[in-house]
């Protein structure tokens, strides 16, 4: 059996005024939100919508607020793709705080 998930999200703004569209825009390219990405907006509202994901794969992950026994999952919606077997991360992260701990400068 072959199970799959996928989910949408949307960014909502009260777009008023000229310096909240520079707002949004702001956001939305900080989050690198996609030029392709769709609008609308509700102008009986002033709501402006753009769709950061649709029909996005998605996985559930441990959410790290709980200890265990007491598990509970979020879910994470994967906005861009990776070539498998081709992208090794650019920094050793364990390495670096195995580093701090190990520094003789460090306090111990």
């Amino acid at each position: 059996m072959l199970i799959e998930m996928n989910g949408y999200a949307a960014v909502r703004a009260n777009a008023q005024t000229v310096e909240d569209l520079r707002t949004l825009m702001r956001f939305l390219d900080d989050n690198k939100v996609a030029n392709t990405a769709q609008i609308d907006w509700d102008k009986s509202t002033g709501h402006l919508y753009v769709v950061a994901a649709d029909q996005a794969p998605a996985m559930f992950i441990e959410c790290g607020e709980h200890t265990p026994p007491d598990f509970h999952f979020d879910v994470i919606l994967n906005t861009h793709y990776h070539e498998r077997d081709s992208t090794v991360a650019m920094f050793d992260w364990p390495a670096k705080d195995r580093n701090k701990y190990n520094d003789p400068s460090m306090p111990g």
